[in-house]
């Protein structure tokens, strides 16, 4: 399996355990791979075959495909998904603050990705407090964050 593979495959898993995204889009990306050719079938039957994954059943299966992952190049992927999802569901930046931390306490990362997810869910949540800043500003930098980093 190509690394690029295993990178996604672990941003999926990272992404589902902590609820940003279900389990259905980790499937439909593995039976995309299959239906290219760009996956080895072997790799993927399990993933791509499940109809309705619980999501740790989904993440125990993208776990178990082969390879190693770059920990800094799966973020920037999970990145993406957390941008892809703003774009969709704006109102979900709550949402997406608390699992960026959460990832960034999981994920040996570079300090100047860690540190702005683990910083911006406690501003947000003291913004929504009311007990220090502003909850636009704290949006407007997520958003700037996710931009600069994601993958694209």
């Amino acid at each position: 399996m190509r690394r690029e593979m295993r990178d996604e495959a672990e941003a999926f898993a990272l992404v589902i355990e902590t609820s940003l995204l279900d389990a259905h889009q980790a499937v439909e990306w593995a039976r995309d791979l299959m239906a290219t050719g760009a996956g080895s079938v072997d790799d993927l039957v399990d993933i791509a075959g499940a109809i309705r994954p619980h999501p740790l059943d989904a993440v125990a299966m993208l776990r178990r495909l082969p390879g190693t992952s770059d920990p800094v190049r799966l973020f920037r992927i999970v990145l993406r998904h957390a941008a892809d999802l703003l774009r969709a569901q704006p109102d979900a930046w709550p949402r997406v603050t608390r699992a960026l931390e959460q990832i960034a306490l999981r994920v040996d990362l570079p300090e100047e990705l860690a540190e702005p997810c683990r910083r911006l869910d406690d501003e947000r949540a003291l913004a929504e407090q009311g007990s220090y800043g502003d909850i636009d500003d704290v949006h407007a930098e997520l958003l700037a964050f996710l931009e600069l980093h994601a993958e694209p």
